[in-house]
């Protein structure tokens, strides 16, 4: 029997994965979590959760079925997704259904002008465009600091 201890992470990324059990590296087949019986040392694509997933696809990857000496089987080394996007990372599809950033909508932090002076630059007086920023959600904040337009003072 053999004691291990595997994390996994991406720089990054937050989140990791941490697995720690006992392994009886001689067991040619056990049980998994849902009941049914599989093969020691083939590919497994279960979360620590006990979700399923796609392995291949943005930061998920397959582990490997280890048989425990009460012979439950544990997906060990597997990368599976997190529960949402981090709109910081760009490019890297986290929650594994192969759309990287889905869900946001904009980066944390990021910055934009916006109100009715920009799309109608005719207004005079004292309308004037504002800056809207970008939430740690990666959805866009309020219009801050613009004074829209208002009968008599944007004439």
């Amino acid at each position: 029997m053999k004691r291990f201890l595997l994390l996994s992470s991406f720089v990054g990324l937050v989140g990791c994965l941490a697995v720690v059990g006992d392994v009886e590296v001689n067991s040619s087949a056990c049980v998994d979590g849902k009941g049914a019986t599989v093969k020691a040392e083939t590919p497994c694509s279960e979360a620590a959760e006990g979700k399923t997933f796609t392995a291949g696809v943005g930061i998920c990857r397959a582990g490997t079925w280890k048989c425990q000496p009460s012979g439950k089987a544990v997906c060990v080394g597997s990368i599976g997704p997190l529960a949402a996007e981090n709109c910081v990372t760009r490019d890297i599809d986290e929650d594994c259904n192969g759309e990287p950033l889905n869900g946001c909508d904009c980066t944390p932090g990021e910055k934009v002008a916006c109100g009715s002076k920009l799309t109608n630059p005719a207004l005079k007086g004292k309308c004037q465009a504002g800056i809207q920023t970008c939430g740690a959600d990666g959805k866009w904040g309020g219009c801050d600091g613009a004074i829209e337009p208002k009968t008599r003072d944007c004439n």
